[in-house]
């Protein structure tokens, strides 16, 4: 379904709307002029939606009066922040947000009523605009009215003085769409705690020391005993042919790189290898001798 077929858009500041108009949408957004960069179709996949442009509380008020909507199943609105630079008292505007509201519910009673607080000024008028939301939040906190908070949203998100730039408009959107689909707004009060732990080899979650021979075993030659293999046993083995187990390099580790030199001055003697050769085949013996037999 194209933009044109699935939106309904009426971005007209100056133009009121005309007496008894039939509206078909699902979703009615009223927005002021922050949500003129707001992709509606983004915000409210899925539903017909219809956004009419709303700058103050007289626009929503003749709106929803002079406004026949035949198939509503949501209203997401957004206004006042432009009434707080009239003469009208925070009393006056909360008095008219509500009614606003109540009129709404009122003449749609199934219909789901999301009403968003008033974004942050940069202007000596943001005092009244935290206690408007304040009073918004308390009214509607035992109603089936959706409030929605914009805690995440700042005054360095601002381009003017009340206008979102682009990572407030984003933000902005993220909360409405997440209000729309009856998430809980993100809350930058609380700070999350960093889990910041070391990673460590998995052979050394749960290694255990054999203290005799200074040689660290991976996890399953760790408790690992047959029923006619007493532990200590095992440290005999080792006791007795430390040079195999010592040389050994635990798992996804490599040895040391040495330089050419370094590693021929260390190179065995023919006694050496021998001996070395002689003490693994007495090893296999005892094994073969204590498992196979």
């Amino acid at each position: 379904m194209s933009t044109s077929q699935n939106t309904l858009l009426d971005h007209s500041e100056d133009q009121p709307p005309q007496p008894n108009k039939v509206n078909n949408g699902e979703t009615i957004i009223l927005c002021d002029s922050n949500g003129r960069h707001i992709n509606p179709n983004l915000l409210c996949p899925g539903s017909r939606t219809s956004y009419i442009r709303c700058p103050t509380l007289n626009d929503a008020s003749k709106i929803i009066e002079q406004t026949t909507f035949t198939n509503p199943k949501t209203f997401l609105l957004h206004y006042g922040t432009n009434d707080l630079e009239s003469n009208q008292s925070d009393e006056e505007i909360i008095g008219r947000l509500k009614s606003t509201v109540t009129t709404i519910s009122s003449k749609h009673p199934e219909s789901k009523v999301i009403l968003s607080t008033l974004l942050p000024r940069k202007d000596n008028l943001n005092e009244r605009t935290k206690n408007i939301n304040h009073s918004l939040e308390e009214t509607f906190s035992a109603s089936k009215i959706y409030v929605v908070k914009h805690d995440n949203i700042k005054i360095e998100d601002l381009r003017d003085k009340k206008h979102l730039n682009t990572i407030g408009v984003k933000r902005f959107a993220l909360n409405l769409k997440r209000a729309y689909f009856g998430h809980s707004p993100p809350n930058t009060d609380k700070t999350r705690k960093s889990h910041n732990h070391p990673t460590k080899p998995r052979w050394q979650s749960n290694q255990r020391i054999n203290q005799q021979t200074n040689t660290t075993l991976p996890p399953f030659h760790q408790n690992h005993t047959t029923n006619h293999q007493h532990p200590n046993e095992l440290h005999t083995i080792n006791n007795r042919y430390t040079p195999f187990f010592d040389n050994r390099m635990p798992f996804n580790q490599h040895p040391p790189h040495k330089s050419t030199s370094q590693t021929a001055g260390n190179r065995m003697t023919k006694h050496q290898e021998e001996k070395l050769l002689q003490e693994m085949v007495q090893l296999i013996k005892v094994l073969h001798t204590r498992y196979v037999n």
